[in-house]
């Protein structure tokens, strides 16, 4: 299994962990999930993306630090 196949796998793992979470008293947890699934999502997007000739680390470019 590759690494996109793996953060696929995360991203429907979090979906179906969130559809369970319907009562009032789990509306955090949800929230969780929800910025967990973004980020997941950002993460796949960036392994799709062509490499970055840029010379600024890849955590500065993240939290778009100057």
């Amino acid at each position: 299994m590759n690494e996109k196949e793996l953060v696929r796998r995360i991203i429907d793992f979090g979906f179906i962990i969130k559809a369970q979470l319907y009562s009032d008293d789990t509306a955090l947890l949800r929230s969780i999930m929800n910025i967990m699934i973004m980020e997941a999502e950002d993460v796949l997007e960036e392994m799709d993306a062509p490499s970055r000739s840029s010379s600024t680390p890849e955590s500065d470019q993240r939290f778009g630090s100057t």
